[in-house]
């Protein structure tokens, strides 16, 4: 049930309250029935939170491995540039390494 035809049976139903119809022995039971509609929307919006929570942890570890490996590529460039290795060697490794870090994160 939508949240805003939950509020449309609230409404119907608080406006048979004020204008004293008589509900009956549907009183109680509707009523009921009205908490327990709360109570599910309640557990979707907490269950819908959980699943884009679930995805936000899982951009930030992809992200963080992608971090990882640029430092890796960036240290490893560095370090074998400055010995004057050859520049082609060092691209080729660096490509690699984002290639298999790529790959791991699907």
């Amino acid at each position: 049930m939508s949240k805003e035809r939950l509020e449309e049976i609230k409404a119907q139903y608080h406006l048979l309250k004020r204008n004293d119809y008589d509900l009956g022995a549907w009183d109680e039971p509707f009523s009921w029935l009205i908490e327990q509609a709360e109570r599910v929307q309640e557990l979707e919006d907490i269950i819908y939170q959980d699943e884009r929570q679930a995805v936000l942890e899982g951009l930030y570890e992809q992200n963080k491995r992608y971090r990882e490996i640029l430092e890796e590529v960036r240290q490893n460039l560095i370090g074998h540039y400055g010995l004057g290795g050859e520049r082609d060697t060092y691209v080729r490794w660096s490509k690699e390494l984002i290639d298999k870090g790529l790959e791991e994160s699907e």
